[in-house]
């Protein structure tokens, strides 16, 4: 059971308003990742075509590295995606350990006061943790459309060499190439 589904609804607003953003965060965080996987499948794919034809070795060489910073940034947002719903999950916890100290309250039964300062505490550490995680998930998505814009004009430039050479030494199979980057 994740996050979204222990929360979702529970009359809470700041839990129902946290547990919303966390979880459009966490879903544009997903498509960037997705859409970053998809990036450096065509870029090995490209690389390998490039390399199996003499004619584009020396642009295979080139453009060897045109999927390293979006396989870096990648890693990344994965890593941040993570650390985010750890931090989610920490924030359920200590909500539910303060409402815990409060049914006891309701019940008649009133735990010591440090407990309740404890809980209190750790609620507002979980808080920052999970605010400072969302920053740095922003971040790397902000890191990742950036990865991702370079990764297509460094593939336009591709194109435009692999179709330069086409008419150059008017090799169909060079001209393929230029169609498929």
């Amino acid at each position: 059971m994740n996050t979204e589904q222990r929360y979702e609804g529970s009359g809470r607003p700041s839990v129902d308003r946290a547990v919303a953003s966390h979880a459009k965060r966490s879903d544009e965080g997903r498509r960037g990742a997705d859409e970053l996987a998809t990036r450096e499948l065509r870029a090995a794919s490209l690389l390998a075509g490039l390399e199996a034809e003499a004619d584009t070795r020396d642009l295979a060489a080139a453009f060897a590295d045109v999927g390293g910073p979006v396989l870096q940034a990648r890693l990344r947002l994965e890593r941040e995606l993570r650390l985010t719903e750890r931090t989610m999950a920490m924030v359920g916890a200590a909500q539910r350990d303060l409402d815990g100290l409060f049914e006891l309250v309701a019940d008649g039964t009133p735990p010591r006061a440090e407990l309740v300062l404890a809980a209190e505490s750790s609620l507002a550490e979980a808080h920052a943790l999970h605010r400072h995680a969302r920053e740095r998930l922003d971040d790397a998505v902000a890191l990742g459309r950036r990865a991702a814009q370079t990764f297509d004009a460094q593939l336009e430039a591709l194109r435009a060499a692999l179709r330069a050479r086409s008419e150059r030494t008017g090799r169909p199979s060079v001209a393929g190439l230029a169609g498929a980057a």
